[in-house]
């Protein structure tokens, strides 16, 4: 069995990983303007989301704002919103599959 090959960027994910994380546990809180919305929307959205992942998405989205001179922490809310646009297109692509 191979070992898993080390590099600066595992070890930066693994280094952010639960802060990114705990940011997309939060990111609806208070934003829902009713209750359907946070039943059928934001709530199941963030239960895919939450199952985890390797959340490359949205740590890239975050080395990209660094790399253009803003800052990792001013990258949270668009870094969330790309990782759970994915959760929200893989959600409809199985309800498209299945029907």
């Amino acid at each position: 069995m191979r070992e898993p090959v080390s590099s600066p960027f595992t070890s930066f994910l693994a280094q952010h990983f639960d802060q990114i994380n705990d940011y997309l546990a939060t990111f609806f809180d208070g934003q829902a303007t009713s209750a359907d919305i946070e039943r059928y929307l934001y709530g199941p959205l963030s239960a895919f989301t939450a199952n985890a992942g390797k959340r490359h998405r949205p740590l890239i989205c975050m080395l990209a704002a660094t790399a253009v001179g803003g800052s990792f922490e001013s990258a949270r809310s668009a870094a969330a919103a790309i990782e759970h646009f994915q959760s929200g297109a893989l959600i409809h692509d199985d309800i498209a599959d299945n029907g």
